[in-house]
């Protein structure tokens, strides 16, 4: 099974996309990786981070920085708490069923 633990979430505020640090574990390979999702993912692996750590409030764990340009940067860090996933999660290229009513 292949896991990745998130070591941080970074992404800039009305960007598109976010950038996970994180450590990918499948088998008896482990790698270091800088994963880029849509930033619609993001909500997603809260949730499942919020799930994974039931008495803390994940949002505390957000860093925001403003930059002199004007450009604002959130940084997520998850070195605190349960953050080891199923790497299934962050794929993106999952085919779904389209449904007519």
């Amino acid at each position: 099974m292949k896991t990745v633990s998130i070591q941080s979430i970074e992404f800039y505020a009305g960007s598109p996309e976010l950038t996970l640090r994180s450590l990918v574990v499948q088998n008896n390979l482990t790698y270091e990786s800088l994963i880029r999702l849509k930033s619609s993912v993001f909500n997603k692996i809260v949730n499942i981070l919020q799930k994974l750590n039931p008495d803390l409030d994940i949002y505390s764990f957000l860093n925001v920085e403003d930059h002199p340009n004007g450009d604002i940067f959130y940084k997520l860090h998850t070195d605190q708490i349960q953050n080891t996933m199923s790497f299934e999660i962050i794929e993106e290229n999952k085919e779904y069923k389209l449904i007519r009513a």
